[in-house]
């Protein structure tokens, strides 16, 4: 009597085992074919194949490169139009430097006062000097006077009315600028001397003795020779203009053979390798001193550079106060020759040991 609970009851658990499992399988059996099938085209599609991936990457490097090489084209033309156009000068190096100083004069009120009370005191001096002039004819003592290398002013001709009125007020002027651009709080000193010699040079190049109206000896030789130093003037600039356009040499350069007009102090080569040449240059005494002297010229100079001709020759001076004169002459970098700032270094110390 106590089994046949038992068997029934595990017979009953047989069979609800095996009617669940018959319905699971008869489930599984069921889905239809398209269902199974989309399935696996689905996740077909977020898993590519081994082959895509190494064919993108070198795609895409070779994009990469094609796109660097491009912009490193692009960007050389652009700099090197740029440098023939402005004669090498960086317009971001000069853009930089003023407004270096434009901001910093901007925030320099007392600055901006002193340079208002600098143009008025000019101006009052420069009519004084004018009040002068009219009333002693024309000729008065001068209110500011050129720097002592400055000698664009010094003809007699110059301190005639009125270019003697429009060399001091060029000469008040320039002196203002001198003041404008030096002495800005803040200015780093490099800004300040880019700004400084550029300020000059523009004003240089409108200075009154640039101008055939504003200078009195042009207008003089204008009249005696009739005109033809202008015709002279014009030729000479068309000449040139041909000359830099075809890449030719100045006219006159032909008159000077290295040896023969230039770098004419007797030497000899006594030391040589793939950069430099090592030039000592013979005693013109007949004691010299123990040391010598070695003159390394700079890398975009000729090695002659001091050594022009004999009235100008700091070698040939040299070798006449008894010293033994040795040159440092770096060759021009040719094919083959690439070497970095550290290379050259290193060969020219090896040079000086030797």
């Amino acid at each position: 009597m106590l089994c046949e609970p038992v068997e029934n009851n595990e017979l009953i658990f047989r069979v609800r085992t095996m009617m669940a499992t018959r319905s699971h399988s008869s489930e599984i059996v069921s889905l239809p074919p398209t269902s199974a099938d989309s399935v696996q085209t689905k996740s077909s599609l977020f898993l590519p194949s081994a082959a895509t991936p190494v064919e993108t990457s070198a795609i895409e490097r070779q994009d990469s490169y094609s796109v660097t090489a491009l912009t490193d084209i692009t960007d050389r033309s652009l700099h090197a139009a740029l440098a023939r156009l402005t004669g090498g000068l960086s317009p971001a190096a000069l853009g930089s430097a003023y407004l270096d100083w434009a901001v910093h004069l901007a925030g320099a009120p007392g600055k901006r006062l002193q340079l208002c009370d600098k143009a008025f005191r000019k101006s009052i001096r420069f009519a004084n000097y004018a009040t002068r002039c009219a009333l002693e004819g024309g000729r008065s003592e001068c209110c500011i006077e050129p720097l002592s290398q400055d000698r664009r002013f010094a003809g007699e001709n110059w301190q005639i009315w009125p270019f003697n009125f429009i060399s001091q007020a060029f000469l008040l002027q320039q002196q203002w600028w001198h003041n404008a651009t030096t002495g800005v709080r803040g200015v780093s000193k490099r800004h300040e001397d880019m700004l400084e010699f550029g300020s000059r040079q523009l004003l240089d190049m409108a200075a009154p003795s640039n101008f055939p109206l504003t200078n009195p000896i042009i207008l003089e030789r204008t009249v005696s020779t009739g005109g033809f130093n202008l015709v002279r003037g014009t030729q000479h600039f068309i000449e040139d203009w041909e000359r830099a356009v075809s890449g030719k040499k100045p006219l006159g350069t032909e008159r000077f053979k290295v040896g023969k007009d230039v770098a004419v102090t007797p030497g000899k080569i006594v030391y040589r390798n793939g950069l430099i040449e090592l030039i000592q240059y013979a005693p013109a005494t007949e004691t010299v001193r123990p040391e010598p002297i070695l003159i390394v010229p700079a890398w975009i100079m000729k090695y002659y550079i001091l050594d022009l001709s004999s009235q100008n020759s700091l070698v040939k001076f040299l070798t006449e106060q008894g010293f033994t004169g040795v040159h440092d002459f770096l060759e021009k970098p040719g094919p083959g020759r690439s070497l970095a700032c550290d290379g050259r270094l290193s060969i020219i110390g090896h040079s000086r040991c030797a």
